[in-house]
């Protein structure tokens, strides 16, 4: 009691807001304002009164016993599906998947799919993989799983219903096929490569980028400090679908040195930033052509977008797949995890990638044949027709860079 009557004898100018007459009125408004917001937050989320009432009433009369957390994953899935089929829910079971995944080992079946109006797509299959091996194919559209539609599932729940232990039956929609098929296959342990690579002569190279991993840019950039593409590097990005951004990031930087390399747009202006190109490890200037396609998506599509707006290299293909929607990875407690759309990829020139892709600056058809036949001795049998052609332009470089560059 004693300190609060020494409080009260304290100079006016050290509680200032409490001045005689005053306090009763700050008082008031803290309480206005206070209620002001339980108001809003009443009004905004007053349908969580309702959410609990049902989920009181399907644990307590549905037919069966039920885990009220699968009950409660579940709800949290279905709010998410509202959004977009990119922002989904992760367990611990989820993380643990997620980060071997991104280091380049994981368990599924091998392949990487993306949504795109209600077609589920797939971008790339896995060299080596259970999808490779039971003959899926790139550009397949997957109808079914089980004999159950999944035009309704986000991408990370189709993924959930393949990665399980046991044989699943895919039917899928193939391009010059009249009738649906059916592919049995049953999920394993997968190893992503990341790069492949090919000396086309003492001063020419090509790489193809399978998917951005953790170690992409470290094996990139060892490789061309060992073999210096001096007359052209031939940089193969068709089926990338993307993967770790800031990989794609640090790539980019080694064939620029100044300027931006992609604008990232959120909805908090606060939050929005562009990534920028540094002198440091920028690479000796050579020509540069990239192959680029309908299933190239994500961070591929950044790299393209960056390289094409900094007229750095020529782009050979088809327009990329549009996917430039950004996810952040919240974590939360107990090793939960929240991958949430937080904005879109923008080129250097302010140009949106989502939904609209990269276009070439050279368009080919798309031809079938078999990739360049790599082996241990250095040297390779031109199989893939695209890869042919692409190397036309990249040896007649210089007058291509004139005419579009």
């Amino acid at each position: 009691m004693n300190k609060n009557i020494t409080l009260k004898t304290k100079k006016p100018e050290q509680y200032k807001l409490f001045k005689p007459g005053k306090k009763k009125s700050f008082l008031a408004i803290s309480f206005v304002l206070l209620f002001s917001s339980f108001l809003v937050f009443a009004d905004r989320y007053g349908d969580l009164e309702l959410f609990a009432k049902v989920l009181n009433l399907i644990e307590k009369n549905y037919l069966k016993p039920l885990n009220a957390k699968v009950l409660v994953h579940g709800a949290i899935r279905g709010l998410l599906r509202e959004i977009d089929p990119h922002s989904y829910f992760l367990t611990p079971a989820d993380m643990n998947l997620f980060t071997k995944k991104t280091q380049g080992k994981h368990y599924g079946i091998g392949i990487e799919i993306e949504k795109k109006e209600k077609n589920f797509i797939i971008l790339s299959v896995i060299p080596n993989s259970p999808a490779e091996r039971a003959g899926l194919k790139q550009g397949d559209q997957v109808i079914k799983v089980n004999g159950e539609l999944i035009d309704h599932l986000t991408v990370d729940e189709f993924l959930q219903k393949v990665r399980k232990t046991k044989t699943y039956k895919l039917t899928i929609s193939r391009i010059n096929k009249t009738q649906p098929l059916n592919i049995r296959i049953k999920p394993g342990k997968l190893k992503i490569q990341s790069i492949q690579f090919q000396k086309l002569d003492e001063e020419k190279l090509y790489v193809r980028i399978f998917q951005f991993t953790k170690t992409t840019f470290s094996e990139l950039f060892a490789l061309l400090k060992k073999h210096p593409p001096k007359k052209g590097l031939l940089l193969d990005l068709r089926g990338n679908p993307g993967g770790l951004f800031e990989q794609a990031i640090k790539i980019t930087d080694l064939f620029i040195n100044t300027g931006n390399i992609v604008h990232f747009k959120t909805r908090v202006k606060k939050q929005r930033q562009s990534f920028k190109a540094m002198q440091s490890n920028t690479l000796p200037d050579f020509p540069l052509v990239i192959l680029i396609d309908e299933y190239s998506a994500s961070a591929s599509e950044v790299l393209a977008g960056a390289l094409r707006d900094h007229k750095r290299a020529l782009l050979i293909g088809r327009k990329t797949f549009g996917k430039g929607s950004i996810q952040n990875l919240f974590h939360m407690k107990n090793n939960y995890g929240l991958k949430l759309t937080v904005g879109e990829y923008q080129t250097p020139s302010g140009k949106s990638i989502h939904g609209k892709g990269i276009e070439p600056h050279i368009p080919i058809e798309k031809q079938t044949g078999n990739n360049l036949s790599l082996n241990v001795t250095g040297k390779s049998t031109l199989k893939d027709p695209e890869v042919i052609q692409a190397l036309k332009y990249l040896n007649d470089f210089k007058k291509m860079a004139k005419k579009f560059l």
